[in-house]
């Protein structure tokens, strides 16, 4: 059984009653665009960073793609020639071992790890989810998916009022966001979600308190405690955090240097070390929210700061004149923004040379001792270019001389353009004494026929 930081224990019970909508009745088809893409963000509030992701498809046997996730947590994936859906898995260790998120991805798009994704997978495939997240299988995938979407939406609906708090309505697997411990993320620094014996647990990591408890197979029926949520009075003692964590380098709270220091502030302290802030990285965002609040921080945080990207290279230029690429980083944390992940560019067909060709018929021998023919078609379809044989050496014969010296003699002119069938027939029956001319090969009776 694999082990992850949220402890995930064996699901036991299968999920049967969940409603099922939008299943589909067959398999997908492999994706043919070049353009498709499947990327997203690993993280369980910090980022996940410079650790394997893996991709499987319902190919048979299993594609495999793997990709490194950056410093922000982001990976991407090309998936040009898989068949979905896909199980992601990110992998990782640390001191407690090895730790795995998984996420499920219906199709091209996003699809983070985290937290929630993983436990949406793990009640989603119940007894059976490890063994699909390293064997799956079309049959597997797409019983999971129907089930996955449903436990998704119901799960956030439930949570409804815990999203609201941190401000986001984003779905944790398919939306973007960043690993910056605001919103979504800081939702993933301060509460713990886990599913073990078939029941879905989310706490609050501060305290313990349970705030949301429901059975994989009838999420609609779990409790939600709002009183236990992250953030509300008396849970959070920003006073005492201070006291154990600042008043040693700062003073005490209520001469210390420290007052009005905002969250951002502190966080950003946090994030670049300064005078060895870096210790306290384990705050959640709410804890250093409370050390803020009693540090009588009133100032309004600044707007977050316009985003640098670094990308990959361009792919290649598509039918419809546009090319793109994937963001592999973005800086500074918490910046807000839009990527240039495409552009206009002209689009050059690729060009097939001809390998095979069809002729008409040898022309007569000219003059020169040579003959033409002329292309008929050529393959494969829509090339150009090759070597078709157009011209060959044959042996000239002159028909107007040899006519002279035969037939003119008996026939001045009047016998000019006779076939050559006439001409055989003439020679064959001795007419007019034309069996003399018995010694004349096809191809010379041929140029008297056509002589001009």
């Amino acid at each position: 059984m694999r082990k992850n930081i949220f402890t995930f224990l064996t699901v036991c019970a299968v999920i049967m009653t969940v409603a099922i909508s939008g299943c589909g009745s067959g398999k997908s088809d492999v994706i043919s665009s070049s353009n498709a893409n499947v990327a997203g963000v690993a993280a369980t509030g910090a980022p996940i960073q410079g650790v394997v992701v893996t991709l499987r498809d319902a190919s048979v046997p299993t594609q495999v793609r793997t990709a490194t996730t950056s410093a922000n947590g982001a990976f991407y994936f090309t998936v040009a020639g898989l068949r979905p859906p896909f199980v992601l898995t990110t992998t990782w260790a640390d001191a407690k071992g090895t730790n795995q998120l998984h996420s499920f991805a219906e199709g091209a798009g996003r699809a983070n790890t985290n937290p929630f994704s993983d436990t949406v997978f793990v009640a989603a495939g119940g007894s059976d989810s490890d063994t699909i997240a390293e064997h799956p299988n079309p049959t597997s995938l797409e019983s999971m998916r129907g089930r996955h979407a449903s436990i998704k939406r119901t799960l956030m609906r439930k949570l409804t009022q815990l999203f609201s708090l941190y401000g986001t309505n984003q779905d944790p697997e398919e939306d973007e966001y960043e690993a910056d411990h605001t919103g979504l993320d800081a939702l993933f620094d301060d509460v713990k979600i886990t599913v073990s014996n078939g029941m879905i647990t989310v706490t609050n990591k501060a305290t313990g308190s349970v705030i949301f408890t429901a059975s994989v197979n009838n999420i609609d029926a779990g409790t939600f405690h709002p009183e236990n949520m992250p953030g509300q009075p008396g849970q959070v003692d920003g006073a005492a955090l201070y006291a154990s964590n600042c008043s040693s380098c700062h003073s005490a709270l209520a001469t210390s240097s420290k007052k009005g220091q905002t969250a951002a502030d502190i966080q950003s302290a946090i994030s670049s070390n300064t005078g060895g802030m870096g210790s306290l990285s384990t705050l959640t965002a709410l804890q250093v929210q409370a050390i803020a609040t009693a540090l009588g921080a009133t100032s309004t945080p600044p707007p977050p700061a316009a985003c640098t990207y670094t990308y990959d290279a361009w792919g290649s230029c598509q039918p419809n004149n546009t090319q793109t690429r994937g963001v592999v980083s973005s800086s500074p944390a918490g910046c807000t923004g839009t990527p240039v992940v495409s552009q206009s560019c002209t689009y050059v067909p690729p060009v097939t040379t001809c390998t095979s060709f069809t002729y008409s018929a040898w022309g007569t021998c000219q003059s020169n001792n040579t003959q033409t023919r002329t292309t008929l078609t050529s393959s494969p379809a829509g090339c150009t270019g090759g070597a078709p044989v157009l011209s060959q050496s044959c042996t000239y014969i002159d028909g107007a001389a040899l006519y002279t010296q035969y037939c003119s003699g008996c026939h001045g002119t009047s016998k000019k353009g006779k076939t050559v069938s006439a001409i055989q027939g003439a020679i064959a029956s001795n007419r007019g004494g034309m069996g003399s001319l018995s010694n004349l090969t096809l191809e010379q009776i041929t140029a008297i026929s056509t002589a001009p």
